[in-house]
């Protein structure tokens, strides 16, 4: 395993079982530190949130029909979307479907929430968008194009804080993130790397010219 920078003196060397440098002096490697204390992997934010994450097939107002993504956020049923929905089928983890409910809606932010008669759900964990760190883990769960790629899982970093950008008309103040989001995925949590949700996805740059781009 070689490694080569021109601008000075380090090829290292995968040599006998030890790392060196040119001078034969071995090299030492620092553990890279997690964004948080106590932070979790990948994985382990993926077993963690997966239950609280929902697939919703939605009947939109003013769109018609697609598939987005939902937050449970109390045992009883109760969910968080994005979207002004007048019909939608809420599917849990394990696979049941549900018939969902408005209870709530603030236009503005085009956030709502709706209710499934169900009891025993794992709720989110929340954590506090005010204090996240450009820089730090940003992790995307939903269901990107619908149901074949139900819960999928995207992993970046939070690119940048108070972004001011408009949506549908309505200018927000959001958080903008590079890990991969589709249409499905609106509605999903952005999570940092302790598994609390940070954000909800809502929207990103979609241009031919433009990658990694979404705003929560």
């Amino acid at each position: 395993l070689t490694a080569v920078s021109f601008g000075s003196v380090c090829l290292y060397v995968w040599f006998t079982g030890h790392q060196v440098d040119l001078t034969g002096r071995p090299i030492t490697f620092h553990q890279i530190r997690a964004d948080r204390e106590n932070a979790l992997s990948v994985p382990e934010v993926y077993d963690q949130c997966r239950p609280w994450v929902v697939t919703l097939d939605v009947r939109n107002a003013s769109a018609g029909g697609g598939y987005g993504t939902g937050i449970v956020i109390s045992p009883d049923g109760y969910i968080v979307i994005d979207g002004e929905n007048v019909s939608v089928i809420v599917e849990t983890a394990d696979g049941t479907a549900f018939d969902g409910q408005i209870v709530a809606l603030d236009r503005q932010t085009d956030v709502g929430i709706l209710k499934i008669p169900a009891l025993g759900m794992e709720p989110a964990v929340f954590g506090d968008s005010a204090q996240v760190i450009v820089g730090e883990t940003a992790i995307a769960l939903g269901n990107p194009l619908g149901r074949q790629f139900a819960a999928s899982l995207t992993c970046g970093i939070l690119s940048a804080r108070e972004r001011l950008v408009t949506v549908d008309n309505y200018v927000m103040t959001l958080l903008q993130f590079d890990a991969a989001v589709s249409p499905g995925n609106s509605g999903g949590p952005l999570l940092n790397s302790l598994g609390q949700v940070i954000g909800m996805v809502n929207a990103k740059v979609d241009d031919d010219k433009v990658e990694g781009i979404g705003f929560a």
